[in-house]
Order: structure tokens, then C-alpha cells, then sequence
């Protein structure tokens, strides 16, 4: 597997830099911290650019509990945020339905309406908890699409493994390298950001069209020179 120290050594050899160790990240040298910012920014740039792509929601599936109308988060995932739910569905070997979330005074009016506990068909969304209405009745399955929370990458967590389809890995080498070159001080960073990086990402995003959950267009418009010779 390749994890983002391995993308950010790449990117440093494009500037004939030493590759960083795993012992260099821990006593968190000047370098390794440049090199985690950097990481960092083009990460959280690419997934906060991917939102309508696939990869970027989740899908769980989470089993009610009988007698209880709060809904478990998913096991294992520290990024679960209820208000970053996109749908949600009760699924069986004979359904696939779809419940409707509800604002907090609809549901009072719907736990009047639904006394008995049975088949979930409504969610609402109090003080951070997922509520079913009714009561679920027995252990119910619900696939739950949902975006996480955009968590930051650290010196600790840049020996993990890269989530992100292979097809990014061109335009987060690109991204870092154009970050490590503005810590540097080279006034041509930007040109590196605006022109490989963003072509990197546009490929990438093309590539992963069938992983759309929109159709829609290129997130950036890549400026082209104009031949004007007459």
C-alpha cells in the first residue's frame, strides 16, 4: 500500500530533497512539519473538491436496536457526523425505502402520530443524535450514506495509508510539490498550484466519472494560451 509519506517523498525527490523517515517524523523536525502542512492543504483541497464523487460518502449499514429510537454511529468511524447525512434507507431482502428526515417540531407531531413502535419510516436529527420514528420494533438494517468529517492529517498519521483512488496520486504529489516549493520562497509556486496541480486534479476527476453522483462540470477552467499570430 502507499501511504502519504510515500507521496510526499516523491514530491520532495521532484526537488532532489532526502526522502523523510519515519524517525524524523516523530521527533518532528523542521522539515517533516513543512512536509506534514503540506500533505495537509492538498488533501483536504482534493476531498473538499471530490464532494460529488463517490469515494467521498461513505455508505454504512447500521442495525437498529428493538425499543430503542436512537440510532448507533458506525462502528469505527471517528469522522461520523448526523448532519452530514445525505439519505437513508431500511433495506431487507423485499425493501429498499427510503426515510424522510424530518425538522424536530414535524417529529413531536409524528411521535404523537406513531404511539406503537414498528418499521422506521421517519429521522430527525436532536442535540446530535439520529432519531427514529416510529420506535423501532425490531433489529431493522438502514444503509446510511453520509460525507465524513474532514479530518487533518499529523506527523502521527502520515504513514497511513492513501484513501484516495490511484487516479489522484499524480495531483497530490503535484499539490505537495507545489506547497514545498512555496515554503521555499520560489514566486513560481503558483504557476506549479494552478497549472500541473489543477490539470492533475481535472484528469483525475474525469477518470472517476462514473463515480459521479451528479453529472456536472470540471471543477476548474484550465486557462489556455491563445495563438494570435496573424
Amino acid at each position: 500500500m502507499v501511504t502519504y509519506l510515500d507521496l510526499l517523498n516523491e514530491a520532495r525527490g521532484l526537488q532532489k530533497f532526502l526522502n523523510l523517515n519515519v524517525n524524523e517524523l516523530l521527533i518532528t523536525n523542521g522539515e517533516a512539519v513543512i512536509g506534514s502542512q503540506a500533505v495537509n492543504r492538498v488533501i483536504q483541497n482534493i476531498r473538499s473538491s471530490s464532494v460529488d464523487l463517490d469515494f467521498s460518502e461513505p455508505v454504512q449499514d447500521i442495525v437498529t436496536t428493538s425499543g430503542d429510537n436512537i440510532l448507533l454511529s458506525p462502528d469505527g468511524d471517528n469522522a461520523w457526523n448526523p448532519q452530514m447525512i445525505r439519505e437513508m434507507r431500511l433495506v431487507s431482502s423485499t425493501e429498499y425505502l427510503k426515510l424522510d428526515q424530518v425538522t424536530l417540531p414535524k417529529a413531536k407531531e409524528l411521535e404523537f402520530a406513531y404511539p406503537n413502535s414498528g418499521k422506521p419510516l421517519y429521522y430527525y436529527i436532536h442535540q446530535g443524535a439520529v432519531k427514529l420514528i416510529p420506535v423501532p420494533d425490531d433489529a431493522y438494517t438502514l444503509k446510511v450514506f453520509y460525507q465524513t468529517q474532514l479530518s487533518r492529517l499529523t506527523l502521527a498519521t502520515l504513514t497511513a495509508n492513501v484513501t484516495e483512488p490511484i487516479d489522484f496520486h499524480e495531483a497530490i504529489v503535484t499539490g505537495i510539490y507545489a506547497y514545498l516549493r512555496r515554503a521555499e520562497g520560489d514566486p513560481e509556486w503558483r504557476q506549479f498550484w494552478d497549472n500541473d496541480y489543477k490539470l492533475s486534479l481535472n484528469k483525475a476527476i474525469d477518470r472517476n466519472k462514473f463515480n459521479q453522483k451528479a453529472k456536472g462540470k470540471r471543477l476548474f477552467r484550465m486557462r489556455r494560451t491563445v495563438d494570435r499570430r496573424v
